[in-house]
C-alpha cells in the first residue's frame, strides 16, 4: 500500500518536475514552431532579430542535447 502511494506521488512529481534534457527538448520544439510562424509572414527588422536569436538558441540547445 505504501509503495503504491509513493509510486503515484512520484508519477505526479515527474510530470511537474522536468529534467534538464526534457526542458531543452520542449524549448527546441517551441522555438521551432515560433520560427516556422515567423517565416510565413513578411520580413521586417524585428522579425529578423528574433529569427537570429532563435537560430542561435536552437544551435546552443542542440549542442547541449548532444553533449548530455
Amino acid at each position: 500500500m505504501i509503495k503504491e502511494i509513493f509510486g503515484f506521488g512520484n508519477r505526479i512529481l515527474d510530470k511537474f518536475v522536468q529534467g534538464r534534457k526534457e526542458r531543452w527538448r520542449n524549448q527546441i520544439y517551441k522555438l521551432t514552431k515560433e520560427k516556422e510562424k515567423l517565416l510565413k509572414g513578411k520580413a521586417n527588422a524585428k522579425k529578423i532579430r528574433r529569427l537570429e536569436y532563435i537560430n542561435n538558441k536552437l544551435d546552443e540547445l542542440n549542442r547541449l542535447c548532444q553533449n548530455k
